[in-house]
């Protein structure tokens, strides 16, 4: 609001960077904003600061906020997936992330070598893949490596079970069908 001196009120020039600042995040609640710089130590009135911002509401256009950054939980959707199964966004989201970390790249490149071992159940791959593993220096497979490392024969047997004449998702479907007890009741709350 301008007096009729044509300028603004001294009381609101202390405060004119806070409230465009405030204005230019987002924040266009006149009221809000009154609460903001009363708390800072404002002592006008809120129809001061509602008058002060109207010119604003004409001139701009509010920004929206930039979208939220994708959840672990989606990136490591987007890793375990087949890529065909992915949208456009998706794909577009996890290009972007990879091209942006270079470490991020290489453990999902490693991640579907891997599914691509289980799923075409070829364990004389295993070795090399975990020598690959280990020289791109990723800390967030090396307790996976070393799990595998312990167990190395079993992993590569079990990965090597082709003359079972099925496939690697019947196969898995079956393994685990047949370990798990079957409830014939929901498991209780606790």
């Amino acid at each position: 609001m301008h007096n009729d001196s044509g300028k603004r009120p001294k009381m609101l020039e202390e405060y004119a960077g806070y409230l465009r600042h405030r204005w230019e995040q987002g924040c266009t609640d006149a009221e809000q904003l009154y609460q903001e710089i009363t708390a800072m130590g404002f002592r006008d009135t809120r129809r001061s600061v509602r008058d002060y911002v109207r010119p604003w509401r004409s001139q701009t256009t509010i920004a929206l906020p930039p979208p939220s950054p994708p959840t672990v939980r989606q990136v490591t959707g987007w890793f375990l997936r087949h890529p065909d199964s992915l949208d456009a966004d998706e794909h577009q989201h996890l290009q972007a992330l990879t091209a942006a970390f270079p470490a991020l790249a290489a453990l999902g490149e490693h991640v579907c070598a891997f599914a691509q071992m289980m799923l075409r159940l070829t364990g004389d791959g295993l070795e090399q893949w975990m020598k690959r593993v280990q020289a791109d220096d990723l800390p967030e497979l090396y307790s996976f490596v070393t799990g595998l490392l312990e167990g190395a024969d079993a992993v590569i047997d079990g990965l090597a079970k082709k003359d079972l004449g099925v496939d690697a998702y019947s196969y898995r479907q079956r393994e685990s069908s047949a370990s798990l007890p079957r409830r014939s009741s929901p498991v209780p709350a606790r």
